[in-house]
């Protein structure tokens, strides 16, 4: 097997990996969001979810790259790499703004009663699990520099530990004279994350799009202008 051969075999590994690992964020805080009544952990859900099927059709695109060419596609598959991404983007775009209305709502409408208690287990459990599985797959992509692969495992690990400070801070305030806060935690992180993970998301899909326009990096331009002139 050669070095590109190998290389593919290790993506798409890493991506079957990351569609049961993301399967499971996306049924644990999808039923933990509605039992606890906590936005900020059903939004880890609804967004694990769009995950999975995107890293699906990322897996599906990794073999089609794998394959080269074919009769219709002569010089190979390399545009479904960032059509994938931008779908990614744009999906996960949607998830932020509805996020962050649904903040502003509930933050506006007095906060919101959440079970912090039962909640905090799943976001210790999924912090860990999200924060080493990113660093597993950004440690092998340094090599392996795939596009694919962990795209947005560093959103989610941040989305965890923000939720997972965020309850504990209100868990704290509980048994304080400040416990009339602690409705409006979960609101605030909902609105913090949305904010948060915007710049992600423009990283995901102004890269991709300038790729699948054909839009040559400056630099690049700069070059070969620099060479016809002469």
């Amino acid at each position: 097997m050669d070095i590109l051969a190998a290389r593919r075999s290790i993506e798409q590994r890493l991506l079957k990996q990351s569609v049961a690992l993301m399967s499971l964020v996306a049924v644990s805080g999808t039923i933990m969001g509605v039992i606890t009544g906590s936005s900020a952990v059903l939004l880890d859900g609804i967004f694990s979810f769009i995950d999975v099927i995107i890293k699906i059709m990322m897996l599906m695109t990794a073999k089609l790259v794998a394959r080269e060419t074919s009769k219709r596609f002569q010089f190979g598959y390399w545009q479904f790499e960032p059509l994938v991404l931008v779908v990614e983007g744009f999906f996960i775009l949607l998830i932020v703004l509805y996020a962050l209305i649904s903040g502003i709502g509930d933050l506006l409408n007095g906060g919101r009663h959440v079970d912090f208690g039962i909640a905090i287990y799943y976001a210790i459990f999924f912090t860990i699990a999200d924060t080493a599985y990113y660093f597993y797959v950004h440690r092998i992509n340094k090599s392996l520099q795939s596009n694919l692969i962990n795209v947005s495992w560093s959103v989610d690990a941040w989305l965890e530990a923000a939720i997972l400070i965020s309850f504990i801070a209100a868990i704290l305030l509980e048994d304080t004279s400040y416990s009339y806060w602690a409705v409006y935690i979960d609101p605030i992180v909902l609105i913090v994350l949305a904010l948060q993970m915007t710049p992600s998301v423009i990283k995901i899909i102004v890269p991709s799009t300038k790729q699948i326009l054909g839009w040559a990096p400056s630099s690049l331009h700069d070059e070969v202008q620099e060479i016809m002139d002469r």
